[in-house]
């Protein structure tokens, strides 16, 4: 079989809309995000065979994320946690 994880941050967290299937990095070094049903099994399997940019949905998703793990209440938060979690 196939070795390994996925290769990109949402390969196989993302989910069709049409058939729920797992959205795939794939294209040119996986520059998109495709069901991974009509990639495998065209049309008759799913219908949607446009994709979406992988660099604008890793954004769209992560950068709420980031603001929250960056905001200053999170941050004061943090400060005093950081040397408990470092090795001594």
């Amino acid at each position: 079989g196939r070795g390994g994880g996925p290769k990109y941050l949402l390969s196989g967290v993302l989910v069709c809309s049409e058939c729920g299937g797992k959205l795939i990095a794939s294209g040119k070094a996986g520059r998109y995000y495709y069901c991974g049903n009509n990639r495998a099994g065209g049309s008759a399997a799913c219908s949607v065979s446009i994709g979406t940019r992988r660099s604008v949905a890793e954004g769209l998703l992560l950068a709420p994320i980031g603001r929250g793990l960056l905001s200053p209440p999170a941050v004061e938060h943090a400060t005093p946690l950081i040397p408990q979690w470092s090795r001594r």
